[in-house]
């Protein structure tokens, strides 16, 4: 079952298309830490013993943006929040999973944060069961600035900002949470999960099942 909701408040915000980035950039992070990876992400761990697991919380500080575009696809959640500050800041929590602590933790420094043609997404180690991994974005971005997210599988969730927006989710939920008198262009797509849009609107075109 399909569900694509699209809205259009009498006062939108026009669409501005960011300056073109370089074709593929591997970023470093500014500060990186570890964590645990019981609690840090999303996704529970495997309570078996054939799987341990290493965690790592990678912060990046970038200038802002006018448009930020995301693509996941290993499985976590993204949160989109918005701040004061002038430009935008990336965190992302790594998990990785293997037979021993110790794999998994080797495993960490192979999944990388890229920049590909102007799209976040993260590569690493090719695996399943007891090896694959996991990214949990959490951005912090100027209230003003244009979103195209997609995933896989993830949730997605935007609050506080306001330009306008693309986002797309094949099997999980998005939630939008914006302020009363907020003026944006929503476009909000999910195949299986659903869609909360926490403010009041004028909606122009449809929701559809």
């Amino acid at each position: 079952m399909k569900f694509l909701l699209y809205i259009s408040l009498l006062t939108a915000l026009p669409v501005v298309m960011a300056t073109p980035a370089a074709a593929q950039e591997t970023l470093v992070p500014d500060r990186e830490e570890a964590c645990d990876p019981a609690t840090a992400s999303s996704l529970p761990l495997n309570d078996s013993s054939s799987e341990a697991a290493a965690c790592a919380r990678r912060t990046y500080w970038l200038p802002a943006a006018d448009t930020v575009s995301l693509h996941q696809d290993h499985y976590d959640r993204v949160e989109v929040v918005s701040w004061e500050e002038p430009s935008l800041e990336v965190e992302t929590i790594v998990v990785t999973r293997r037979s021993t602590r110790d794999s998994a933790r080797a495993d960490l420094p192979r999944v990388k944060l890229q920049q590909v043609n102007g799209v976040f997404q993260s590569i690493g180690p090719d695996g399943d069961a007891p090896g694959w991994w996991s990214v949990k974005y959490r951005l912090r971005v100027p209230a003003q600035t244009a979103l195209a997210i997609t995933t896989d599988s993830g949730r997605i969730d935007v609050q506080g900002v306001v330009g306008a927006h693309e986002i797309r989710s094949d099997d999980g939920r998005i939630d939008v949470t914006l302020p009363a008198d907020a003026g944006v262009r929503l476009l909000a797509e999910t195949d299986y999960g659903t869609i909360d849009v926490g403010f009041p609107v004028t909606t122009q075109g449809a929701i559809s099942e």
